[in-house]
């Protein structure tokens, strides 16, 4: 909640959004990513976008053992290729 009121996240970036009320749109965003937007993400049992946040959700491990494990992901070609994932995740479940 912003000021009372209920709101869905947005991007910011106004060539990417409908949304046209970009000064809320990066007051939700600074919230979010702030210490105390931070401490709500952990609350949530997700892992903080923070390098070196002072804590990791309940029964987890500490972030920076997963940034050290984990795959690169070829971000870009992802998105080039973001139909054909799809398609292949979907006949996949359908498999199941």
């Amino acid at each position: 909640m912003v000021g009372g009121a209920s709101y869905a996240l947005m991007i910011v970036a106004e060539e990417w959004s409908a949304n046209k009320n970009i000064p809320l749109a990066e007051a939700v965003t600074d919230w979010f990513l702030s210490p105390d937007g931070q401490d709500v993400i952990v609350d949530g049992w997700m892992h903080s976008v923070r390098r070196n946040f002072h804590r990791y959700p309940a029964g987890s491990i500490p972030t920076d053992q997963i940034r050290a494990n984990n795959m690169p992901v070829d971000w870009e070609s992802n998105f080039r290729n973001k139909d054909e994932i799809l398609l292949r995740f979907q006949e996949a479940m359908a498999r199941r």
